[in-house]
């Protein structure tokens, strides 16, 4: 079952979105066409999962051709209501569709850093240790895996996923640029980092 239409026109370009129903997966495929160069596609499937969910950042981010999320999100539920589909499975991917309006309408910065200016965030991200990172990431996909999928789960708890995607962004790409770093480099991060820390809290002598 496909359905599929152009959801957004303007002068600089036109979003096409086509929806595919197959096997309790709905496919949501989205095409940018700007109108002086080539088309920018992307995809990808409800029921979300979460086990990595770093193909969201688009979304968060609202890059083409996400950036028309409104009418998308609207043709979506219309196509929806429009297929065969058990009423079930409707509701499973009404709650998915929710959990996308949250990222996309999310915070810029997680709760988690908000407070601070961007080098703090930066700094702050840095003193926190590898197994901490690691266990930062498990915990986030854990907690939107099991709230998304329970059913009794409020939607106000739905719509603060945007928040912990835009979290699990933040610890993902602290991890992705320790990974780029070299041995040497990490070291010489980490005694910088330990000096600071130390200076913070050396008490004030006059």
């Amino acid at each position: 079952m496909v359905a599929s239409g152009t959801v957004a026109e303007s002068n600089t370009g036109s979003t096409y979105v086509a929806v595919c129903y197959r096997g309790a997966q709905l496919r949501i495929e989205a095409t940018y066409q700007p109108k002086r160069r080539g088309p920018i596609k992307a995809s990808f499937s409800l029921p979300l999962d979460f086990s990595e969910p770093s193909y969201l950042f688009p979304l968060l981010e609202g890059e083409q051709p996400w950036s028309d999320w409104v009418p998308i999100e609207r043709f979506v539920r219309e196509a929806m209501e429009a297929m065969p589909i058990p009423p079930s499975e409707i509701e499973i991917l009404k709650r998915h569709l929710r959990v996308l309006r949250s990222v996309r309408n999310g915070p810029e910065v997680s709760k988690l850093l908000s407070a601070r200016p961007e080098k703090l965030r930066q700094d702050a991200l840095a003193g926190v240790d590898d197994e901490q990172v690691a266990s930062q990431l498990a915990g986030i996909i854990e907690g939107l895996q099991r709230n998304i999928n329970h059913p009794k789960v409020p939607l106000k708890t739905l719509a603060a996923a945007g928040n912990f995607i835009r979290m699990y962004e933040e610890f993902f790409r602290e991890q992705q640029r320790r990974d780029a770093m070299s041995a040497y480099n990490r070291i010489g991060e980490r005694i910088f980092l330990k000096e600071i820390g130390q200076t913070r809290h050396r008490p004030y002598r006059r």
